[in-house]
């Protein structure tokens, strides 16, 4: 699932409208999104499924691509719960991945972590 955001006075409002979005998020992509996201900004692949790879690892990468512009690339592994018992809670981590364009950011993660601590 695709979702859309632009900065409106230092807010991120969703917009349905690609091409006025600053922030592409994606959550659980399609293989089709990743191609579609693969080709249309020249990001390599392994960019894009890099956050949804349980595989993955941190880590920091920069492409530059046909135009010259500079592309980074940061992976991160968030905790989730897995489960809690008796004996104590249980946590996982997946990767979020963020890459920074010169006029856009995307994030993508199989599932968007819960940062408000509750």
């Amino acid at each position: 699932m695709m979702f859309y955001f632009f900065n409106e006075d230092k807010h991120y409002q969703e917009t349905q409208d690609e091409l006025e979005a600053d922030w592409i998020h994606l959550e659980q992509p399609t293989e089709a999104e990743i191609d579609v996201l693969q080709t249309k900004y020249q990001i390599p692949k392994d960019f894009v499924t890099s956050g949804v790879s349980p595989y993955e690892i941190p880590r920091y990468e920069v492409f530059e691509n046909e135009e010259g512009e500079k592309i980074q690339l940061l992976v991160v592994l968030t905790p989730e719960r897995e489960h809690s018992d008796s004996s104590g809670i249980e946590y996982c981590t997946k990767p979020f991945a963020m890459i920074i364009m010169p006029n856009k950011v995307l994030t993508i993660t199989e599932k968007t972590p819960d940062i408000s601590g509750k």
